[in-house]
């Protein structure tokens, strides 16, 4: 049975792409405060148009959970029995040491440009970012660890996301047996339970309460892994204008659906289970449209794939520090188009001498205790 889906792959590293031009954006007023029609042809271009998915970085972090529980519950299909203890090492050594290694950066960079930076052409976001006080000892390890409830907008904004993931990600092979031994409706109906529940637990821990939010997603993953074949048959038989409406209506929800810190917390839980669902619904378009595919399996895409995780955990210092050090003397225009270049750089960087060592490492250790234990 295939595992590897290069046209997932690919759409994750477009999905980052798009929380990077998001933070890339919000840096200027208009993109943060709001766009009005005197705010300049490019700021209404990316508000009034298609292009206005650019601003859509919320979106693509709950394509991500649907992803995450699409791809780690490949090691459970057809009824496989894989060690917890295995799972966790090859997970905390997939997710945390590119983490740590970003989070220490961004701490040293922190402490090195203290906040205090004024210009006028940047926004209230921005400054919120930037200025804050130097990270102490117990902000960087609440911050290396994710244990805990504590300011994940305080080092790197980003860092909000890998609290939840850690947190399902333990979790995970309960969930993943969990849908495998029940029918397809009853899994679904317990996700729409789930979304009630998460709104009370936030009214007690808004931190445990969003984590509860994003476990249905991550089960929309699972269920996409579970019963691919059929959903992808289902798909495929219907018209081509439906499988476009499919494509289009799934885009929209994740991208032009959107809330913001004045929405009323339940509405936002309704609002994300429906991303989570459209997720679902685009990545069985990616994995079963050829055309899609095509265009998912090209070598740009692919490569943005490869560097989407740790592209995410640094562009918004990189960003930051960039405009400190350059923004008095250089165009702002420039100084983004540096940031850019240096994020990406840095992230291949860090694809090729972290993560991927790490892979193979936790992978080395698993097969290695897998094999004693046989002995």
């Amino acid at each position: 049975m295939k595992t590897n889906y290069a046209e997932l792959h690919s759409l994750r590293g477009i999905a980052a792409l798009i929380v990077v031009s998001t933070h890339f954006l919000i840096v200027l007023p208009q993109f943060y405060s709001g766009v009005t029609l005197h705010s300049g042809w490019l700021s209404v271009l990316l508000k009034y148009t298609p292009f206005h998915f650019l601003l859509g970085g919320h979106g693509s972090v709950v394509l991500f959970f649907a992803l995450s529980g699409f791809v780690l519950a490949q090691a459970f299909l057809g009824g496989k029995k894989v060690a917890y203890g295995t799972y966790l090492v090859r997970r905390v050594l997939r997710i945390m040491p590119a983490y740590w290694v970003a989070i220490l950066a961004a701490c040293a960079l922190e402490t090195a440009l203290p906040g205090g930076y004024a210009d006028t052409r940047l926004s209230d976001w921005f400054t919120g970012v930037e200025n804050q006080p130097a990270p102490t000892l117990d902000v960087i390890l609440s911050h290396l660890l994710l244990i805990g409830q504590f300011d994940t907008g305080r080092v790197n904004p980003v860092v909000w996301s890998l609290v939840h993931e850690m947190r399902i990600s333990i979790i995970f092979p309960f969930l993943a047996v969990f849908v495998a031994r029940r029918p397809p409706r009853f899994v679904l109906l317990v996700t729409v339970l789930t979304v009630p529940l998460a709104i009370l637990l936030q009214f007690y821990s808004a931190s445990y309460g969003a984590t509860l939010q994003y476990v249905p997603v991550f089960m929309f993953g699972i269920l996409l892994a579970m019963h691919l074949p059929a959903c992808s048959a289902w798909f495929l038989a219907r018209s081509m204008a439906f499988r476009l409406g499919c494509a289009a209506g799934a885009f929209l929800v994740i991208y032009y659906v959107r809330t913001n810190e004045a929405t009323p917390m339940w509405v936002s839980s309704i609002v994300e289970y429906g991303q989570g669902a459209a997720a679902t619904l685009l990545m069985v378009v990616a994995i079963s449209s050829a055309r899609t595919g095509r265009v998912l399996k090209h070598s740009v895409a692919r490569f943005f794939g490869d560097i989407s995780y740790s592209l995410y955990l640094w562009h918004v210092p990189i960003l930051i520090a960039t405009i400190k050090l350059l923004g008095a003397s250089l165009p702002l225009a420039v100084v983004m188009a540096i940031a850019l270049t240096l994020a990406v750089l840095v992230s291949l960087v860090s694809f090729h001498l972290i993560e991927r060592p790490f892979m193979a490492l936790g992978k080395a250790l698993t097969t290695k205790r897998s094999k004693l234990v046989m002995s």
